[in-house]
């Protein structure tokens, strides 16, 4: 009988270290997963910044070569404009004078 008692202790012992070591394992494992996922969360978080990064920048210099365009032809449309008031700006004053005379 006390063969079995100590036989019954001895597997006991054995399950309990057993569970204590899978205890460990389980932590070790947890915290070389948490690992990866601040590694991954970090990798993605930065990745995104890029990208947002590159998305704004490239839009900026869009917007940028929209505005150049329109100043150059605005540009030429005042340009076109003094240059015609230049011409005609006697003509212009003849056209204003008349009106008012006829009112």
């Amino acid at each position: 009988m006390d063969a079995i008692v100590t036989k019954l202790i001895e597997i006991e012992d054995a399950a309990t270290a057993i569970v204590e070591h899978a205890h460990e394992q389980k932590y070790s494992v947890d915290k070389d997963l948490q690992d990866q996922r601040n590694e991954f969360d970090a990798t993605i978080e930065a990745d995104t910044k890029r990208k947002v990064q590159d998305i704004r920048d490239h839009s900026n210099e869009t917007m940028e070569n929209l505005l150049e365009e329109q100043r150059i032809k605005n540009q030429s449309t005042i340009d076109s404009l003094v240059t015609d008031f230049e011409k005609n700006h006697t003509a212009y004053a003849k056209q204003v004078l008349q009106r008012i005379i006829e009112v």
